[in-house]
């Protein structure tokens, strides 16, 4: 039951907090306007990362749990998170062609089976 509880908070978590970083990501992108600070978008990327940052390291607790103990590991659920996460909340991976769209999926599964075949 323990190691259950374990899965869906690591679920849970890393999703939240990869959503968190990709709501970041997209405000800092707009941060600065023709030299000058927009502070709206300094705000709302500040509380992007540091919600995402604050939910990922509860998470890291729920990994350990779960013996996952390599950040490779630990990390790479919130990279795939985060990666899909910019690309759908600034809008644009809609417009992208349909083979950009297979081969970003492609790197990302890429990345994911090197780390686990690299015992990461």
């Amino acid at each position: 039951m323990d190691k259950l509880f374990s899965v869906i908070a690591i679920l849970i978590l890393t999703l939240l907090s990869g959503l968190g970083d990709a709501n970041g990501f997209v405000h800092a992108a707009n941060i600065w306007n023709k030299g000058r600070i927009v502070l709206s978008e300094l705000a709302r990327a500040t509380i992007g990362f540091t919600f995402g940052i604050a939910t990922y390291m509860v998470s890291i607790r729920y990994f350990q749990k779960f013996g996952i103990v390599t950040p490779e590991m630990q990390t790479i659920g919130w990279m795939v998170i985060t990666i899909i996460g910019v690309a759908v909340i600034g809008g644009r991976f809609t417009h992208w062609q349909a083979f950009d769209q297979f081969l970003s999926v492609a790197i990302i599964i890429g990345l994911c089976i090197l780390v686990i075949r690299t015992n990461g």
